[in-house]
């Protein structure tokens, strides 16, 4: 693997003894939970994959998911969720958009948006989720993943001492250009 790739390859017929099995452990268990599959590399890959699968395979998953890594053949994949009427989910991509850490540039932002914009217009997910997308710099420098040799795909925040909200009212409900805001993911993979 080279280092870069956290957790194991499993190829289609992996994946269908996995899915079959886990339909079967599913059927009649006290639970609401669906099978999502497969939360492949790229579209390309899904393809090759799903199109390998056999009927009962395809029939025990209820939601398909598919990374962003690669972007070719993104509206195979979305025409395969078409064709089996599953919702489908981008459900992972990071990027490096710039070199090195740039705390005011616009690259990153500007990245992070166009790929968003085309996995949108040409997957048509009913979910988008980056994956870790901000990072802290002072661990990451430690680990000497910030700089123009960075290998963090996510964008680095510089360190900022944790202060208490104010309370009471305040005279403005909209963040300065420099005070930090964050927001809870939607979704989770």
């Amino acid at each position: 693997m080279g280092g870069r790739q956290e957790g194991a390859h499993a190829g289609p017929a992996l994946q269908q003894k996995v899915l079959l099995a886990l339909d079967k452990a599913l059927d009649g268990a006290k639970t609401d939970a669906e099978i999502s599959a497969m939360d492949e590399t790229n579209p390309s890959i899904f393809t090759q994959n799903w199109n390998a699968y056999g009927a009962p395979a395809r029939a025990a998953v209820d939601q398909l998911n598919v990374h962003t890594y690669g972007t070719g053949m993104r509206t195979s994949a979305r025409d395969i969720a078409k064709g089996a009427d599953q919702k489908l989910w981008m459900s992972e991509v990071e990027g490096t958009w710039g070199t090195g850490t740039d705390f005011t540039g616009m690259d990153p932002g500007l990245g992070i948006a166009t790929r968003m914009v085309d996995d949108m217009r040409e997957l048509e997910p009913s979910a988008w989720v980056f994956w870790q997308p901000i990072e802290d710099s002072v661990p990451q420098a430690a680990a000497g993943k910030n700089g123009a040799a960075s290998t963090s795909r996510s964008t680095a925040l510089p360190r900022t001492p944790w202060r208490p909200a104010r309370s009471g009212p305040t005279r403005s409900s909209t963040p300065s250009a420099t005070s930090p805001t964050t927001s809870a993911p939607a979704t989770t993979s």
